[in-house]
């Protein structure tokens, strides 16, 4: 692809369209012919993390103005605007049916959203300084958090249920020290006994 500038690329599911995000704006690109297919409309400069909904139709842009956008990937129009956190936002992550959306921030806070209503449905309070990371289990039940401490204190990872609503898991506290935990992904297929394993990279 010929973007100038591109900092941020995220694949579609099925890897044949990607966002790219150059020049503090982002655009929907075709990898087959590598052609632009279209602008998203009215996006906002500085997009700092992106994220597809697993079927591919929405498209979630974290700016720099503290908000999360939702786009219609076939048509590039805002479908609606989240907001509520009080710093910019890291890592947007759908659950695995599309009806919700995580985001982690530099407030500290994981935030739990209705897609379709654009309304919060939870915030997850509890870390110590900011949060980079956060994804869904494969059944959408729960949620996973990492972030970094705003002290010399070790960083934090969360593990929440995200019917009820409750932290089931701290492991800044639980594990001791760790550093940086920035990006969570869930092997599968599934390991012994039926569970699935979290994996955390960190630098």
């Amino acid at each position: 692809l010929a973007v100038d500038g591109a900092y941020e690329v995220v694949l579609a599911p099925g890897g044949l369209t990607a966002y790219v995000a150059a020049g503090g704006a982002g655009g929907l690109w075709d990898l087959a012919s590598g052609q632009h297919i279209r602008d998203l409309v009215g996006e906002k400069p500085q997009i700092k993390d992106a994220a597809f909904s697993a079927d591919g139709t929405l498209l979630a842009t974290t700016p720099q103005d503290k908000t999360i956008q939702i786009w219609d990937v076939a048509t590039g129009q805002p479908v609606r605007t989240l907001t509520g956190h009080t710093e910019i936002v890291f890592t947007p992550a759908f659950s695995p049916d599309g009806t919700r959306l995580l985001s982690g921030s530099l407030d500290g806070n994981v935030r739990l959203w209705d897609v379709a209503s654009g309304d919060p449905l939870q915030t997850f309070t509890g870390h110590t300084g900011s949060v980079y990371s956060s994804a869904f289990t494969p059944d959408g039940r729960f949620g996973v958090s990492g972030g970094k401490d705003g002290t010399d204190g070790p960083p934090g990872i969360f593990i929440m249920d995200c019917e009820t609503f409750e932290i089931l898991g701290r492991w800044e506290i639980d594990r001791g020290p760790q550093k940086l935990h920035y990006d969570f992904w869930w092997n599968l297929p599934r390991g012994r006994e039926g569970q699935s394993h979290l994996r955390a990279t960190a630098q």
